[in-house]
């Protein structure tokens, strides 16, 4: 096994990284995600935010590790010991290895285009990822094997990544049992959100993006403690004084969704991004480990996922085929800032059709309704409708070891009534159609309005 190496990144300062997770990093597999930006398209809005899963991903691993040996230091009786460390810190690095070009804008606008009611998502390509590096390297299966990491530690590594609630606590599949549930709540918390893939993503993005992050996690980890839930379930628990921090925290991810992944221009580029995949879904093809396949069916297969990053923009923007000239021009346009034009907006307060929709909007112009994009989405707290810090458990000062019923929250009158909406932009693809969009919108919105 090789050696402890130490990075300078320009969130965490000195990152000192285990001679195993170095020997995943220097795979191929891995070091694609260098060529696959946090932000996507945020990059042609925000000029700093150039930042790629591959530093993300390095320092979700070391806030992990930083999390699960406060832990240690702090709850001895935890027994909490190497392996574990070492397998938080390996599923914290390998957590993002599923993500395709343009980070979120494939599992979430692309894939569901070109396969409606699709339930594919990064995170089981993460998992299926992490297995090929496995498959494919034999210096990681040597270096698992000499840091005495079996088929149970791969299983619980792969399950912190994307946890399964029928895996979760199963000691025989995982070789963890209930006393170490809390280990999940780490790299991705299924139980409330708070975990250090937030922490350091919101640290960088808001760097990149010239943003202030305003959330201390180095505190929050310092009032972290496991405690028993319900008699049996063991789960990381804050002190009660945290609960307004955590309340800043999600807030701030609804900020950084309204002032930057959300925002109107990379909205519009997403779905011109969106039209372009579709376009050249057929015609870029990667070969896998035994069939060439389509852009979108490369995500079945890990050997063409691996050669599949934010490459395939210039694929497509250089190419001379003519089967990718109507894809081509569509990306001409977004480097030429010529994009669909915002039309209107308006929220609501269930879910929506978006057919349904456009053609209230324009009832007798197919022509129109052509030109017309409809990009839905929900803005929340994480939780859905429900208030996230109800979902987090508490301990007070007077008594370290036990849970809190309840908190009684600080300046209550300023927390949120509602913690979720859900919002339409509409764009029109041609300027042509603009001004036309434009009046059927506002006569639709004044109308729904009044209702």
């Amino acid at each position: 096994m090789g050696v402890y190496i130490v990075l300078h990144d320009p969130i965490h300062g000195s990152v000192e990284l285990h001679p195993v997770c170095v020997t995943i990093i220097d795979t191929v597999q891995f070091q694609r995600l260098r060529n696959i930006k946090q932000l996507g398209l945020c990059y042609y809005v925000y000029p700093g935010a150039s930042h790629n899963r591959f530093e993300h991903s390095i320092g979700t691993c070391h806030l992990a590790g930083e999390f699960i040996r406060h832990l240690r230091r702090h709850q001895p009786e935890l027994n909490i010991t190497d392996k574990d460390v070492l397998c938080v810190e390996i599923a914290a690095l390998c957590h993002d290895l599923g993500h395709g070009p343009f980070s979120h804008f494939f599992d979430n606008l692309f894939i569901p285009e070109i396969e409606p009611g699709s339930q594919w998502k990064h995170e089981l390509a993460s998992v299926e990822m992490f297995q090929h590096i496995l498959n494919e390297n034999e210096s990681v299966r040597n270096d698992f094997r000499k840091a005495g990491l079996d088929g149970k530690d791969v299983n619980f590594i792969k399950n912190l990544m994307n946890p399964i609630q029928e895996f979760v606590a199963n000691e025989d599949h995982t070789g963890r049992g209930v006393d170490k549930a809390y280990l999940y709540n780490i790299v991705a918390n299924k139980e409330n959100g708070v975990d250090v893939d937030k922490w350091d993503y919101f640290a960088r993005d808001c760097h990149h993006l010239g943003l202030t992050n305003q959330i201390d996690h180095k505190r929050i980890i310092k009032f972290a403690r496991v405690l028993t839930i319900d008699d049996k379930r063991t789960e990381i628990c804050f002190r009660d004084k945290t609960a307004l921090n955590f309340y800043h925290m999600f807030r701030s991810r609804f900020e950084l969704h309204c002032l930057a992944y959300k925002h109107k221009a990379v909205a519009s580029m997403n779905e011109m991004l969106k039209d372009a995949f579709v376009q050249a879904d057929n015609y870029i093809r990667r070969q896998g480990k035994y069939f060439l396949l389509t852009l979108s069916k490369a995500r079945h297969d890990m050997t063409a996922y691996t050669q599949l990053t934010d490459g395939v923009f210039d694929e497509i923007l250089y190419s001379n085929e003519t089967s990718l000239q109507t894809a081509k021009e569509i990306l001409i346009r977004i480097h030429q800032r010529k994009l669909y034009k915002f039309v209107g907006e308006k929220s609501f307060n269930c879910e929506v059709d978006c057919k349904k929709i456009l053609h209230e909007i324009v009832p007798d112009d197919q022509e129109l309704v052509d030109q017309l994009v409809i990009y839905k989405f929900k803005l929340d707290y994480t939780s859905g409708d429900d208030d996230p810090v109800h979902k987090i458990h508490f301990y007070s000062k007077h008594s370290v070891n036990q849970v809190l019923p309840h908190v009684q929250l600080p300046y209550s009158s300023v927390i949120p009534k509602a913690f979720s909406e859900r919002l339409i932009y509409i764009f029109c693809k041609n300027d042509d159609f603009l001004e036309k969009a434009k009046f059927l919108f506002n006569s639709w919105f004044e109308k729904t309005c009044t209702v």
